[in-house]
């Protein structure tokens, strides 16, 4: 019980430095040139377009195509093969939270999209794939297309 007490203290302290830190944020997104861009996005809400923002960057000429950022991010999906068999996995090699960006994303955007929703749930039910691999194929589309 006395460490209960002392996480919920060390809480109740960095409140408020959170606060500042999220008011800072909005004024930063608010003055940025994309601001407007990435918060017009469906599913982008306050806490995802910073993190949108910060994924793409401002050195765009880094990527030469969509789909090197799908690599890079680890939302493009890879394919081995050996012999006569072939699997697609996700992939493992790759920035985690830029990752899980476009994945938090994308599943966001399904409940504002009714294009997301109808790719989703053509992914669950006609390819029968699990949520999290129709939603990872939902944002390698809106990250293609970004």
């Amino acid at each position: 019980m006395l460490i209960a007490h002392s996480l919920v203290a060390m809480l109740a302290t960095l409140r408020a430095p959170i606060t500042i830190f999220d008011r800072r944020i909005a004024e930063l997104v608010a003055a940025h040139p994309d601001g407007a861009l990435f918060g017009s996005l469906p599913g982008a809400g306050a806490a995802l377009v910073p993190r949108m923002i910060v994924a793409f960057g401002t050195r765009r000429e880094r990527y030469q195509s969509a789909y090197e950022m799908q690599c890079y991010s680890g939302i493009a999906p890879v394919t081995e093969a050996s012999g006569n068999s072939q699997w697609v996995h996700i992939r493992f090699a790759c920035p985690k939270f830029l990752r899980q960006t476009f994945h938090e994303f994308a599943g966001s955007s399904i409940q504002q999209s009714d294009w997301a929703r109808a790719y989703y749930e053509h992914q669950r039910k006609e390819k029968n794939q699990s949520h999290h691999a129709a939603v990872r194929s939902l944002a390698f589309k809106c990250v293609g297309s970004a």
